[in-house]
């Protein structure tokens, strides 16, 4: 009988962590989401009040007014 508590108890355990590293990673990735859906609306924000975007071959951005 300890011996099925005891995997019982495992069991629980590991599916416990389970959930809690599936939960985190959904965590991740809805906060990159919101991350990215923030930077597109600065950069329509920007153009909608007139300003171009220029981007380098390094990634560098730089804004510029018509």
């Amino acid at each position: 009988m300890i011996i099925v508590s005891y995997i019982v108890d495992e069991l629980i355990e590991e599916s416990t962590e389970n959930l809690n590293s599936q939960h985190n990673e959904n965590i991740s990735k809805i906060k990159e989401k919101i991350h990215i859906h923030k930077i597109a609306l600065y950069q329509k924000r920007k153009m909608d009040k007139g300003y171009l975007t220029f981007v380098f071959n390094d990634g560098t951005n730089i804004w510029a007014k018509k």
